[in-house]
């Protein structure tokens, strides 16, 4: 009797150990098939490329990507002024690469007001952003120009954004003297009504004007022309007639107010 029940209850262990076996197999696939799942679906982060460039005012500390979505990417680059003077213009490039791409743009900035300056020493954040149909594999950063507060500039500047900044000037003063001479011609009413019409006429440029130059001073010209025409309607929109004549006058950025 006693051997029965030792052979039925040895008989009953090995069947637990069985399905214990069994379902400790089924779960270690089932976990592996769900890693090996997740893993294929994982993107992996772009690699980040800086340019290296000797003497470089503006050095790249750090970067993250803020966004990988290809559509709307988003790299952030921590930045320090390293040249010992204060900075009133520059471009980056950047070069984001895909499998099947390669796209490369310049982003200009010119900080118009002294308040604005990149001060010696001062770190700042700057935003480069792209938009792919797939995923973005490397991106490039290189900077491209610098026109410091003394006047002098450096870099390779193969964007020609020198042009660009000698453009956005000109336009900005060619604009204020026209309005001024309306304004003395034909009066206020006359101004306000020009300041008035459709924003997208800001951006006409005269064929005569833009003959001989290239066509990133001529991209200048109209963005020049157009935020001297949006100072002006924000002085028109205060209602203050002084305010308004005051910005006629105002210079551009300091260049402008250097060479008065």
């Amino acid at each position: 009797m006693n051997e029965v029940l030792t052979s039925t209850l040895v008989r009953k262990l090995v069947v637990l150990a069985l399905l214990v076996a069994g379902s400790f197999w089924f779960s270690r696939g089932a976990i592996g098939r769900l890693i090996t799942g997740q893993s294929s679906n994982l993107q992996q982060s772009p690699s980040v490329i800086l340019t290296p460039q000797q003497g470089a005012p503006l050095q790249i500390l750090s970067t993250w990507i803020a966004t990988q979505t290809p559509q709307n990417f988003r790299l952030m680059a921590q930045v320090q002024n390293q040249s010992g003077k204060a900075i009133r213009a520059y471009a980056v490039i950047s070069q984001t690469a895909t499998e099947k791409q390669q796209n490369g743009k310049s982003q200009f900035f010119n900080l118009t007001d002294r308040s604005s300056f990149w001060e010696p020493a001062e770190i700042r954040t700057i935003e480069v952003g792209d938009s792919q149909d797939e995923p973005v594999k490397s991106v490039r950063l290189t900077l491209d120009f610098v026109e410091f507060a003394d006047g002098s500039i450096w870099g390779p500047d193969t964007s020609n954004s020198r042009d660009m900044l000698a453009g956005q000037r000109e336009g900005a003063r060619f604009i204020r003297q026209q309005l001024r001479q309306l304004l003395q011609s034909k009066g206020e009413e006359s101004l306000k009504a020009d300041l008035q019409r459709n924003e997208a006429a800001d951006q006409s440029i005269d064929a005569s004007i833009a003959a001989n130059h290239s066509s990133q001073w001529v991209e200048g010209f109209r963005n020049g022309a157009a935020s001297a025409r949006r100072r002006l309607r924000s002085a028109l929109a205060s209602g203050n007639k002084q305010t308004l004549r005051t910005e006629l006058d105002r210079p551009f950025d300091t260049y402008e107010e250097e060479h008065k």
